[in-house]
């Protein structure tokens, strides 16, 4: 009975402990689940972390921001993306000596980028701003095996970050014909990543990008991949203190330890650390949301030329005649040289002069680039434009705007009613980041109210002549010489008309949302040429 009695106790001892270690190894397997839920969701409520605008510098980037006007893991790479790329600009306006003010103010966009990006990485380094995303999650899972009242606490001071996926896709998608072409898209050394397999390049991450002697620094979320838990190996080996970004003094982290203990146990206490990797899964262009190209058409100009170069003959010298005076920008077929004018012993004057014979038909297509009549080389001003629109595309499925394109666009029936009342501005935009249109200012304001506070803000660069084309057609029957009493004509009246067609482009960089100006000016040249002689 003694033995029995010994053998029962020791049974019991011995069920009591397995029951206990299976309690603590339960508590152990439910404290690390826990722990795992909570950092997957503060990975996923890392997000949420976000931090508003402060200065004239900073809010130039209002148009990336979300709808609440905030920036956060999100978005952050779209504010450095927007700042290199008006780096970018200011870099090829410098190389065709168009820089103006344009470096300076790319500048201010890298200051007003870095002022974002600081403060939400130090949000996102202060671990008090995801406690609760931890504990939120964490203790929805059960804790009963420590405890009827076991529940997840953080682990003070215990939290990191961290910079994986170094060199790795950003969300930022990069194509080569965003960029000017003087700033090459070798300059960013995209990497390519496959979404809905479809082979795209893409900004890297943790890999400064520099331009103009700064360095623009991106965030690395991996195509396709959601946020996710990462091993202690990979998340340690990233870290800042063991691995710095000399280039970035105060990167954004994409990566968070989160290290939890168990409180109010009934035996045994717990404490687990999970590394977890955020993803947005969210794709954006390299793009200027808010910015547009203003068109300003100069007075047509025509100058009136009464035989000259002056005609020799003889002894004789006739006198010369030259004047001024505008037409609209549409044709005029009845024009009239004026005051009639000395051909010696007559007059010499034109009976009529089609002016503004480039305007066929009265389109903004025509006010920029003439007709076929027209030679000179238009593809400057034509590759200029076309650059500068696909800046202002964000949709990452719009297709890549064309030199045909544009002159479809400025054939639009609505600048054709503002060319009738000699509207001199026209702004070219993107009212929604995926349709491009053209409008003179008034409607312009109504199609987008963004552009209203900066519609009348000039491009940042110095203007150069980008296109000079000219046509020469001769006037047949349309000059005439009136003899006075007792002269009679010696060469036979004729005219000619030259028509030049001039373009400045006045480039920018993006800052105050203009990417740049066009002027036009049109001037005709009408030489008459009849002289009359005495019998």
């Amino acid at each position: 009975m003694g033995l029995v009695a010994v053998l029962g106790f020791v049974l019991v001892m011995l069920t009591t402990a397995f029951f206990q270690l299976s309690m603590y190894f339960g508590g152990s397997k439910e404290t690390r689940n826990a722990v795992d839920a909570g950092t997957l969701n503060a990975g996923k409520r890392a997000f949420e972390v976000k931090v508003k605008a402060l200065g004239a510098d900073e809010l130039q980037f209002i148009d990336v921001a979300d709808s609440q006007g905030e920036f956060g893991l999100v978005n952050i790479n779209r504010v450095w993306a927007k700042a290199m790329l008006a780096a970018a600009n200011a870099q090829a306006m410098q190389s065709d000596g168009q820089a103006g003010g344009a470096v300076g103010h790319a500048g201010d966009l890298f200051d007003g980028a870095r002022g974002i990006s600081d403060r939400l990485s130090d949000k996102l380094n202060t671990e008090t701003n995801l406690h609760n995303y931890f504990r939120d999650i964490g203790n929805a899972n059960s804790l009963r095996m420590l405890g009827p009242n076991s529940e997840l606490s953080v682990a003070a001071g215990q939290w990191e970050t961290s910079l994986t996926d170094r060199g790795k896709e950003t969300n930022i998608e990069i194509r080569d014909y965003i960029m000017p072409s003087n700033a090459g898209l070798n300059a960013v050394n995209a990497v390519d990543a496959t979404v809905a397999g479809d082979s795209r390049k893409w900004i890297p991450g943790y890999q400064p990008v520099s331009i103009l002697g700064r360095d623009y620094c991106f965030v690395p979320f991996r195509a396709e991949e959601k946020t996710h838990l990462i091993s202690g190996i990979e998340f340690k080996a990233n870290q800042k203190s063991i691995q710095p970004l000399p280039q970035w003094p105060n990167p954004v982290p994409n990566a968070f330890s989160c290290h939890g203990r168990t409180v109010a146990n009934a035996t045994y206490g717990q404490e687990a650390i999970s590394y977890v990797v955020g993803n947005p899964q969210r794709r954006f262009k390299l793009a200027m949301p808010h910015t547009f190209v203003h068109i300003k058409l100069e007075d047509n100009k025509v100058t009136w030329l009464l035989n000259s170069p002056v005609p020799e003959l003889g002894d004789n010298h006739p006198s010369v005649e030259q004047y001024e005076s505008t037409y609209p920008n549409r044709p005029d077929l009845a024009s009239r040289s004026g005051t009639p004018t000395s051909a010696i012993c007559g007059t010499l004057m034109a009976n009529s002069v089609p002016l503004g014979t480039e305007y066929v038909p009265p389109t903004l297509d025509s006010a920029l680039f003439g007709t076929a009549l027209q030679v000179g080389n238009k593809s400057k001003l034509e590759n200029a434009l076309v650059q500068r629109i696909n800046e202002m595309i964000t949709d990452p499925e719009a297709p890549k705007f064309t030199a045909a394109k544009l002159h479809s666009l400025l054939d639009d029936p609505a600048c054709i009613a503002a060319l009738q009342l000699d509207e001199e501005d026209y702004y070219i935009f993107s009212p929604d980041g995926k349709e491009v249109k053209v409008a003179p200012k008034a409607e312009a304001m109504a199609d987008a109210p963004w552009i209203i506070p900066m519609i009348n803000h000039a491009a940042d660069g110095s203007a150069k002549e980008i296109m000079s084309i000219e046509s020469n057609v001769p006037l047949i029957g349309l000059v005439q010489v009136i003899p006075d009493p007792f002269c009679s004509i010696y060469i036979p009246p004729f005219g000619l008309l030259n028509v030049e067609i001039h373009a400045d482009w006045k480039p920018g960089s993006g800052y105050d949302g203009c990417l740049g100006e066009v002027t036009m000016k049109h001037h005709t040249e009408v030489y008459l040429w009849g002289v009359a002689g005495p019998l």
